[in-house]
C-alpha cells in the first residue's frame, strides 16, 4: 500500500507536465481559432490580386468585398504581413454592372450576402484569457489550501530529516521519500 502511495507520487510531475503541455496546445488551437482569417486589403492590392489571377470568389456583402484567394498568399497591411487565402475590401459600394461582366469573364465567382458579415470583435479571446485567468486563480488557491492541510515539500524535508536525526527512518526510507519530495520542488 505504501509502494502504490509513493508511485502515484512520483507520477504526479508526469500528469503535471502532461495536462500543461495539453493546455498549451488547446489554447494555440484556441487562439488560432479565435482570429479573423480575413486581411483587409487595399484598393490597389485588389486591383493587383485580380491582374494576377489570385481571386477565385468575391462575395458582395454590406461590409466589403470578401475575396477568396485560390491559394494561400503573403498579405501585407498595416499589421505586418501574414499569410491568408481570404482577404477584405471593406466599405465598397455595390459593384457596377461593368465590374461585375468583367469578373465574371475572368472566371471569379461571384455571391451576394445581404447580411453584414460579422467581424471578430475579440470578445471570444476576452473569454479565453478570463477563463485561464480564473483557472489559474482557482489552481492557486487549491495549493493554498493544500499547503495549509498538508505542509509544504520543504516543511515535509525537514520533517523527514528531523525523523532521520531521531532514527525513525532508515537510510534508504529518507532517499526514496526525499527523491518524491525533490520532485514536487
Amino acid at each position: 500500500m505504501a509502494e502504490e502511495a509513493e508511485d502515484t507520487e512520483n507520477r504526479s510531475p508526469i500528469k503535471l507536465a502532461l495536462v500543461l503541455a495539453l493546455a498549451l496546445f488547446g489554447m494555440v488551437v484556441a487562439l488560432n481559432l479565435l482570429g479573423s482569417p480575413e486581411i483587409r486589403i487595399s484598393a490597389e492590392q485588389f486591383r493587383q490580386l485580380k491582374h494576377e489571377g489570385a481571386i477565385e470568389k468575391i462575395t458582395i456583402s454590406p461590409s466589403g468585398w470578401h475575396c477568396g484567394l485560390g491559394r494561400v498568399r503573403r498579405i501585407a497591411d498595416s499589421h505586418g504581413e501574414f499569410v491568408t487565402q481570404q482577404v477584405l475590401l471593406a466599405d465598397q459600394p455595390e459593384p457596377t454592372a461593368a465590374q461585375l461582366s468583367e469578373w465574371r469573364a475572368a472566371g471569379i465567382a461571384i455571391e451576394y450576402n445581404l447580411e453584414p458579415v460579422a467581424q471578430s470583435s475579440g470578445w471570444g479571446g476576452m473569454a479565453l484569457i478570463s477563463g485561464l485567468l480564473g483557472l489559474g486563480i482557482w489552481y492557486l488557491w487549491q495549493q493554498v489550501r493544500r499547503h495549509r492541510r498538508e505542509g509544504s515539500p520543504r516543511q515535509k524535508l525537514q520533517e523527514l530529516e528531523r525523523e532521520l536525526r531521531e532514527g525513525r527512518l532508515s537510510q534508504e526510507e529518507y532517499a526514496k521519500k526525499a527523491e518524491a519530495l525533490w520532485a514536487e520542488m
